[in-house]
């Protein structure tokens, strides 16, 4: 079987993020965030991050991984989700 990626796209407080725990009860996989403001673990309350028990509870990576006033740019997200990729406790 081949490794596929579901990509869940919507506007600002649509439950994507619900959507993806609700296919990770169902299918081996793991969330990569991409959301542009979740990655600062400054802004939990403006961003609408998942709480720490939901991000224990699942498969989890790059939610509030970066310090500010450290940016982040595309370039910067990608070298991490390549790390995310390369990881093997994140491999199905």
């Amino acid at each position: 079987m081949y490794p596929y990626a579901i990509l869940i796209g919507g506007p600002t407080a649509s439950r994507k993020t619900k959507l993806a725990f609700e296919i990770q009860n169902k299918l081996p996989s793991f969330i990569v965030n991409a959301d542009s403001m979740q990655v600062y673990n400054q802004l939990r309350i403006l961003t609408n991050v998942p709480t720490e028990k939901e991000l224990e509870q699942h498969s989890c990576n790059l939610f509030e991984f970066i310090n500010y006033p450290k940016k982040c740019n595309v370039g910067f997200w990608l070298k991490n989700v390549e790390n995310v990729l390369l990881n093997s406790n994140n491999r199905i």
